[in-house]
């Protein structure tokens, strides 16, 4: 039987819109790599199959 899997979209648009020093840079980007490293050890992959890769949004994030 084939595993299950969850597929979601993550937005990046705006991200940084509160930032108005360069340390809400790094902290905005300290708690995304953090968040990162949570779905890497959760096995969260990039669906390789396509996806939507522009400015605004990465690509499909598969759950399962």
């Amino acid at each position: 039987m084939p595993r299950e899997i969850y597929i979601t979209i993550w937005r990046n648009k705006w991200i940084t819109a509160h930032a108005t020093t360069i340390d809400d840079f790094i902290e905005t980007f300290e708690f995304l790599a953090k968040q990162f490293r949570q779905w890497k050890e959760w096995g969260i992959t990039l669906h390789s199959d396509g996806g939507i890769s522009t400015v605004n949004y990465v690509r499909e994030l598969i759950f399962g």
